[in-house]
């Protein structure tokens, strides 16, 4: 295997792109001035739009369409259009990009369907359309999608309803979206709430430009601030990482929403990794090793947005809460203390400050100021004034229930305190959707996001916390790639347990002393020597997990050893009549500590991924596990442990200290090399169970099991 670097041109697009961000001039190709039909929609959008440059309709049959000079064909141009929209028949769209790259036009939106999504025939056609557009040099959107916005380039382009009734707005977010449908939802529902795209591109069937590329697009674009996927697939896992880690670096977040979240399982594995690791707990873990904010829900995608696209100072996170109600307020409280977002320790002063400023309320944070700032609205200006003066607080959320006099008053309050202060502002109405929204948009020019609900809030204040935090930790923490030395991997077919651990030994996974015996008195001469209680287990390469077949005995006494000999090789034998048994495994007994598992396997769109979780024999049915795609960095192993419910496990003292943690971040990026050294080799790794001992002791694999890809490809 080799390692995956960021490629040095990862973060470059080419002229196409970048034509799409500030085209100079539009051709339209296949439109006709019929509102009845499709092909009328794009003069119309782009009669109603700020678009600045010429407009180069294209239809033979027409001399004028929506007050230009209509031309027979491409070739026939008096200008030079760098972006192009084709609408025609699906037979024609080769002929159109070939002739707009005769006349120098970088970049195309194919609206035009026909192509992969209706079958191998389609895809085909696609693969020849995608050869004519290489050979022509233009970078093509689509085909079958519904068309793009650029705020710089003030130019809608395509088919959406959102261009054709009005129902967006420029703004400062980069939408890219798998569905062209939900793509112009999420139009309107950003305009609902005064928000808009800087950028909005439906891929359609990314026969050339991807997600990646577009992501790209938005972060050298100058007005998006943050960026958001609706994803069904991602085809270049590779590519899509490298842009993402762009994004990052670029300080512009990546809020997704991946659909398809249901697991295929593995129903073929043999190691416990297989029946653990699902297709979208990859995607998780892909995730968050790259900096994405992954979002449940499709509600969901906006309000995280919205958090990220203000621009006034995050500081260190800590939330102080203004509600002008008291229900609200302790409500918020449960609220942020339930999802770990830390609230502001007030200062004395501020303290004091606030016990002045209402004789009806209790100075703190939450702190509500009552309902009489609507008679006296000098309560609520010194209220929020105190929390932003206040040293601890960085984010001030201002709650408004529904009340006509609240919302006379409160808003110009919260707008003039916006002037004076550069701190992160969030307003939360909770009143009907159609109520005051003049009041409450008119904070947005400010910078200050505005929630529909306090849940709403909520989670957009914890989505930037993680991704803040995230964010230094990535950037901070290099990938581990390959060992520099590799060892010599087993020839054998299937690997023993013994020769499983032996490479896991090359890599820094120690395993208990052990000697194998081929009959009652070897175990017993063996077990002596390495010191009683000892653990017997059945060593056959044949025989996966070794407890469900009888086959393994903890805790053997000197007077037991031959005894469970015979019964460890009958068990197996009842097991598995054909398995080829190689003796008894007599080890010694491990010291007490934590047990996981550690595993790693081939995911069909990631490569190699490596997994921790729960581990013992109740692995599989707690399921608690966390995934990443190799290689791995500290700070991925810091986060899968955390994610898989170890951290409080491993934390705990209850044995005189905590657990070496340390050690167990060292195990999960060995295997990282390992996987990235050997991977070609291991269809399935299981360390099940991965010992954690006391902290300074390290951890010790009690067991280890490979599956080469022939053995998986013939079971």
């Amino acid at each position: 295997m080799v390692d995956k670097p960021i490629a040095p041109d990862a973060g470059k697009i080419g002229e196409g792109v970048r034509a799409l961000i500030r085209p100079t001039g539009v051709a339209l190709v296949g439109v006709s001035d019929d509102p009845g039909k499709m092909s009328g929609n794009p003069i119309r959008v782009l009669a109603a739009s700020q678009f600045e440059g010429p407009v180069y309709p294209v239809n033979p049959k027409r001399d004028t369409i929506g007050g230009h000079r209509a031309y027979a064909s491409v070739d026939d141009i008096e200008g030079n259009p760098d972006v192009a929209l084709i609408v025609v028949p699906r037979d024609a769209v080769a002929t159109a990009i070939a002739a707009c790259g005769r006349k120098g036009v970088k970049a195309a939106i194919v609206i035009s369907s026909g192509f992969a999504e209706t079958g191998e025939l389609g895809a085909q056609r696609q693969a020849e359309l995608k050869a004519v557009a290489k050979a022509a040099g233009v970078r093509v959107v689509g085909p079958n999608c519904t068309g793009y916005f650029s705020a710089a380039g003030k130019l809608p382009l395509g088919t959406s309803a959102a261009f054709l009734t009005g129902r967006y707005r420029a703004g400062n977010i980069a939408f890219i979206t798998q569905s062209g449908a939900i793509g112009t939802a999420m139009l309107t529902r950003a305009d609902e709430r005064g928000m808009g795209p800087s950028l909005w591109f439906s891929t359609g069937n990314e026969m050339d430009l991807q997600v990646s590329d577009l992501m790209l697009a938005a972060v050298e674009d100058e007005h998006s601030r943050a960026l958001i996927l609706y994803l069904e697939s991602i085809r270049d896992v590779r590519s899509f990482g490298a842009a993402s880690r762009v994004a990052l670096e670029a300080g512009k977040p990546i809020i997704a929403l991946k659909v398809g979240r249901s697991s295929l399982g593995a129903e073929k594995a043999q190691a416990h990794t297989g029946a653990l690791i699902g297709s979208d707990g990859v995607y998780d873990g892909f995730f968050r090793q790259n900096g994405i904010i992954r979002v449940d829900n499709i509600d969901s995608l906006l309000p995280v947005a919205a958090i990220f696209q203000s621009r006034r100072d995050w500081g260190g996170g800590k939330v102080g809460v203004v509600s002008v109600s008291g229900g609200l307020a302790v409500y918020s409280a449960d609220l942020f203390e339930e999802l770990g977002i830390p609230l502001a320790v007030l200062a004395p002063e501020t303290l004091g400050k606030l016990g002045a400023t209402s004789e009806f309320s209790t100075p703190g944070n939450p702190f509500d100021p009552a309902g009489a700032v609507t008679s006296n609205p000098q309560i609520m200006i010194d209220s929020v004034q105190a929390f932003l003066e206040d040293p601890d607080v960085d984010v001030l959320v201002v709650v408004l229930p529904f009340g006509v006099h609240i919302l006379r008053v409160v808003p110009p309050v919260v707008a003039e305190a916006a002037k004076r202060s550069g701190k992160m502002i969030c307003l939360v109405r909770w009143m009907p959707a159609d109520y005051g929204r003049e009041q409450t948009d008119a904070l947005r020019a400010l910078d200050i996001p505005v929630f529909e609900s306090l849940d709403e809030c909520a989670a957009a204040i914890k989505a930037r916390t993680v991704w803040e935090a995230d964010r230094k930790a990535i950037l901070s923490s290099p990938a581990v790639g390959s060992s520099g030395e590799l060892s010599v991997f087993p020839s054998s077919v299937p690997l023993l347990e013994t020769e499983t651990r032996a490479l896991l030994a090359a890599y820094g996974l120690r395993s208990p002393r052990e000697a194998v015996a081929r009959g009652g008195g070897d175990a017993l001469k063996a077990a002596t020597a390495i010191g009683f209680p000892v653990v017997m287990k059945i060593l056959s390469p044949d025989i996966a997990h070794k407890t469900e077949a009888g086959g393994v005995v903890l805790g053997v006494s000197e007077s037991d050893v031959s005894a469970t000999w015979d019964s460890i090789v009958a068990n197996a034998a009842a097991y598995n009549s054909a398995a080829h048994i190689e003796g008894v495994l007599v080890q010694e007994t491990a010291p007490e500590g934590v047990e996981v598992i550690v595993g790693a396997k081939h995911d069909s769109a990631f490569g190699p991924v490596v997994m921790v979780g729960m581990g013992g024999v109740l692995a599989e049915a707690l399921a608690s596990v966390s995934i990443r795609p190799i290689p791995l960095s500290r700070f991925d192993a810091e986060s899968m442990i955390d994610e898989a419910g170890l951290s409080p496990l491993l934390a705990s003292a209850r044995r005189g200290r905590p657990s070496d943690r340390g050690a167990l971040v060292d195990a999960l990026l060995a295997v990282s090399r390992l996987m990235n050294d050997h991977g070609d080799h291991i269809a399935e790794l299981d360390v099940n169970p991965l010992r954690v001992l006391l902290e300074g002791e390290g951890v010790i694999a009690l067991d280890g099991l490979i599956v080469s890809p022939a053995v998986e490809a013939s079971n």
